[in-house]
């Protein structure tokens, strides 16, 4: 079951300023009350001292699918999400610091990460890599009446790989606040999310139509199955959020667009099991800055972690920390902005993601541009690289015992009625001993369609289209379709 985010409020009391001029003649009384209020703030923080957040059930096989996605009404709002929900949202170190901590129950037996099983070999140098990947392609779970298999790919130790060596340890990895045993951590990443139409317009059909006469559950009902089953999950969101009539601006540009949300449509994503959204992208800015301030508002209001160009996200498991550094790529130089931004989180967590946001849209051919920048980062200390933007997906590829995702497509978008229909969700699976080091990473892509029925993005079963896009993130064919 996902975990979901709770908030801490204090509580602030007040009493009487002084005593009444006839205190003398209600001593008894005033003491009566006294020893009462004494009594409930003595019981109030015993409870509160004891309370522990429940343990999130380890799964039988951690980042594998083994169950169908929930159906609707499975669906729980975050507004009406418990009180003892096992995920809190707290200040991390500065200002500019958000951090989303989840204390889990870990797997007693993790999988082992560098046993060599019996799978075939597969390189993925593309283009310049250095690093190597085993890919095992048998079925992990089933959705409806179709099987359906997911490309997992573990890292395996190179000359050139920096992840685990044969001691253990992680080139990278500095966290000693470790787990009291091995356990997992895996998050899921999907790309362009516009949870409205363009300008707020709601024609009938259109997804501000859909989201008037639905429950916001119904446009990821399809893939909240996905969501839940992991740690975190983090989607683009692209999309301004607000409730004011604010005025778009001037973008000098032929061709423009504007999209601006009201603050419900946050629901869209947080009662389905997103937990953390990038707002590093053309369009946080449509409304200018009021409207980039009422977004920044809107998700911290409906629970939601963010990362910008100025704020980097952390959240965490068992005390292991994770950066979510997102940014635009437009140009390359653009990575000189990035590459700083890497190694100071590197010195507040012990994994670092950058969730850039740039590249030519619609292109299935990554722009040499990003492949250079791409590396850059990683050489920069960048352990997970992945890109939106382009509104299709682009190969995966493995440099430097990294993962770079040139780009992970639309998934949600309403900007769209007829969008390219391939997308991915990308999981990320980290394997962290018990003194708190990195010891495993592993992936799975789960072909999707962008849109199904209107405007929900739908697990792919046909096991032909499947093939294809699984060949196509692996470089073996031109075309996911």
């Amino acid at each position: 079951m996902k975990t979901l985010a709770q908030r801490f409020q204090k509580q602030h009391t007040s009493g009487p300023a002084g005593r009444p001029p006839h205190f003398a003649f209600r001593r008894p009384i005033v003491l009566l009350w006294v020893l009462t209020a004494w009594f409930l703030v003595s019981w109030s923080l015993v409870s509160c001292s004891q309370a522990k957040p429940p343990a999130r059930p380890a799964s039988d096989t951690p980042g594998a699918l083994s169950d169908a996605p929930a159906s609707t009404a499975d669906q729980t709002p975050l507004e009406a999400a418990p009180a003892d929900a096992p995920a809190s949202l707290a200040q991390g170190p500065g200002p500019e610091a958000p951090t989303l901590i989840v204390d889990a129950a870990p797997s007693s037996a993790p999988p082992d990460a560098t046993a060599a099983p019996d799978i075939p070999s597969l390189n993925l140098d593309y283009p310049d890599g250095t690093g190597w990947y085993e890919a095992d392609r048998a079925t992990t779970g089933s959705v409806g009446d179709g099987a359906f298999a997911e490309t997992r790919v573990t890292r395996r130790n190179t000359a050139a790989d920096s992840g685990p060596g044969a001691d253990g340890s992680t080139a990278g990895s500095s966290s000693a606040d470790a787990g009291p045993a091995p356990f997992e951590i895996t998050i899921s990443m999907v790309g362009d999310c516009c949870i409205t139409t363009i300008a707020g317009q709601s024609y009938q059909g259109s997804y501000d139509w859909y989201a008037a006469n639905y429950p916001p559950t119904y446009f990821l009902e399809n893939v909240a199955g996905v969501f839940r089953d992991d740690d975190f999950t983090i989607a683009n969101l692209e999309n301004v959020v607000s409730d004011r009539d604010l005025r778009p601006v001037d973008k000098g540009e032929g061709t423009a667009f504007w999209f601006k949300a009201p603050s419900a449509h946050t629901q869209i994503l947080t009662s389905s099991g997103v937990e953390i959204v990038s707002l590093a992208n053309n369009h946080t800015g449509d409304y200018g800055q009021p409207g980039q301030q009422d977004t920044i508002e809107a998700v911290s209001n409906a629970g939601l972690l963010y990362g910008d160009e100025t704020t980097t996200a952390y959240f965490e498991k068992n005390g292991y920390r994770i950066a979510l550094i997102c940014h635009r790529l437009r140009y390359e130089g653009e990575a000189a902005d990035i590459i700083p931004r890497i190694a100071e989180a590197a010195g507040q967590s012990d994994f670092q993601i950058v969730f850039y946001h740039g590249g030519t849209e619609g292109s299935h051919t990554v722009d040499p541009y990003r492949i250079r920048a791409s590396h850059a980062m990683v050489d920069a200390g960048a352990d997970l690289v992945v890109g939106a933007h382009p509104h299709v997906i682009q190969p995966i590829e493995a440099y430097g015992g990294a993962t770079i995702v040139h780009s992970l497509g639309n998934f949600t978008f309403g900007g769209n009625r007829n969008p390219k229909n391939r997308t991915i969700i990308y999981r990320h699976t980290l394997t962290i001993d018990e003194q708190g080091t990195l010891v495993g990473q592993s992936y799975e892509a789960i072909p999707c369609y962008v849109q199904k029925n209107p405007w929900q993005p739908d697990i792919i079963t046909d096991e032909a289209e499947r093939q294809r896009v699984l060949g196509y993130l692996r470089g073996e064919i031109a075309s996911p379709y």
